[in-house]
């Protein structure tokens, strides 16, 4: 009966920690053509995650709503870089997202509701490269 109780108790512990284990859990960094980029900043925990991590990045970007300041998820992130050589082509999953490249220059195309956006982002031998990118609201 006690051994019962106990795994009942157990369960229940590993069921209802379990959800907030994972909301303290930084996003896993992910990589393509050699770059290493991370993405999220959904809800607040993940947000501070964002924010403790970004300084490994030397590409930080978050996406918003011009003038509401709203931020957005699900940017389609498209990197190219030199001959244009396509390095990054990724749905962000927040509105942070931030990436290790070689220091250069880079066409990014950040599309949101089907509105692309494109910057040159110049990458410093030292420090980051720091952008907002907003999009004007729906009609």
């Amino acid at each position: 009966m006690i051994n019962k109780i106990a795994r009942s108790v157990a369960l229940s512990l590993i069921l209802f920690a379990s959800p907030a284990l994972a909301q303290l859990a930084p996003p896993q960094p992910k990589t393509q053509n050699g770059v290493t980029f991370v993405s999220g900043g959904v809800d607040s925990d993940n947000m501070k995650a964002m924010h403790e991590i970004a300084k490994n990045y030397n590409v930080q970007l978050l996406f918003a709503g011009k003038g509401s300041g709203e931020y957005l998820a699900d940017v389609q992130v498209r990197l190219v870089g030199a001959h244009e050589k396509p390095i990054i082509d990724t749905l962000a999953d927040g509105p942070y997202f931030l990436a290790q490249l070689e220091p250069g220059r880079y066409q990014l195309t950040a599309t949101y509701n089907n509105q692309p956006i494109q910057e040159v982002i110049e990458v410093p031998a030292h420090g980051a490269a720091a952008k907002t990118i907003y999009w004007a609201p729906q009609q």
